[in-house]
């Protein structure tokens, strides 16, 4: 008989981020948050390994706000370059035209 595949649970980086939180700062065990959360403990201990090896190798962990801020400031400092581009064109054309 063969056997069924489960289908993979995705959580999302805001969920991640809580759960690393309640997991660290809470007095009750991993597996107990894992029980409250309705995930497995090994989901929530990979997770806090995954953080601490992170913590350790000095990368900061970015929650899902400042992620999204960075997303949004490197998308308006990649639009901000393209300007400054045409504007130095611009410059260039006009200081040629004056001549």
């Amino acid at each position: 008989m063969p056997k069924k595949k489960r289908q993979r649970t995705i959580y999302s980086e805001t969920f991640k981020a809580r759960a690393l939180t309640l997991a660290r700062q809470s007095d009750r065990s991993v597996s107990q948050v894992a029980r409250e959360l309705g995930i497995a403990e090994k989901t929530l201990l990979s997770w806090v390994r995954a953080a601490k090896d992170r913590k350790e190798a000095g990368d900061a962990v970015m929650s899902a706000s400042e992620k999204d801020e960075l997303k949004t400031l490197r998308s308006e400092n990649d639009r901000l370059r393209e300007e400054v581009a045409i504007l130095k064109k611009a410059a260039t054309y006009f200081a040629n035209q004056s001549r």
